[in-house]
């Protein structure tokens, strides 16, 4: 494994994405004590979610209030990579149109842990439409809010509510869809994962400016890591 790893970090500095010291640090490795991966070794710590996985968890929200709002958080997370804790606490007016080829897209201005100004993470097309569909539903059904994914109170989610949802409330959320699809493993950060993953692979250094990590390092090793575990 560690091998790999040389080789990897070796070809990454070879064109460019990180440096020849950092390489030269990851060559440097001759051994690793078990317990220094403790946290890698947990069954269960990264969950694969592969892309007909990805289709019926988002399609799995029925056309009910409630289940657009799902739908439309299920397809943000899906396709943005954003942390749970940001989109949660997302606003319409985040959202922007972005050209590129001659082609509209959506993006979201987000701001994380590690982000010193607002960064750009995708949204798809396809979740701009759900997000649309479910303000609209909501906005009929007499609430408004400055928030887009706002909670429900109440038994069978009569009550809407203003504020946005908790964390908490979209972790629920993702592991119900999750777990009626036989599914049971997969958390919010698997999302983002599964986004990182998809991007790297056409360019990291676009993954890693969607994912908001401060170093290409980061983004490359979890490259290695989910491809090692998942391959």
């Amino acid at each position: 494994m560690l091998s790999s790893v040389r080789a990897v970090m070796k070809t990454a500095a070879e064109q460019g994405y990180v440096s020849s010291e950092v390489y030269q640090r990851f060559d440097a490795v001759r051994g690793v004590k078990v317990g220094a991966m403790k946290d890698k070794l947990k069954e269960h710590s990264r969950t694969r979610i592969t892309a007909e996985d990805m289709r019926r968890l988002c399609n799995a929200p029925a056309d009910s209030l409630v289940g657009k709002m799902h739908k439309a958080l299920l397809l943000t997370m899906a396709s943005s990579g954003a942390r749970i804790s940001e989109v949660v606490t997302l606003k319409p007016t985040q959202i922007e149109q972005r050209k590129e080829k001659g082609k509209a897209g959506y993006v979201i201005l987000v701001s994380g842990k590690t982000d010193i100004g607002l960064r750009e993470a995708p949204l798809s097309t396809e979740a701009f439409i759900a997000i649309q569909d479910w303000i609209s539903a909501r906005a009929a059904a007499g609430v408004a809010s400055d928030y887009i994914f706002t909670g429900f109170s109440g038994r069978g989610g009569r009550g809407m509510r203003t504020e946005h949802i908790s964390t908490l409330a979209a972790w629920q959320t993702v592991k119900r869809y999750a777990e009626g699809l036989e599914l049971p493993h997969v958390k919010p950060h698997d999302f983002r994962r599964f986004v990182g993953t998809i991007l790297a692979k056409k360019d990291p250094r676009q993954a890693q400016k969607a994912l908001g990590h401060k170093s290409i390092d980061t983004t490359i090793s979890i490259m290695y890591l989910m491809r090692w575990k998942w391959d």
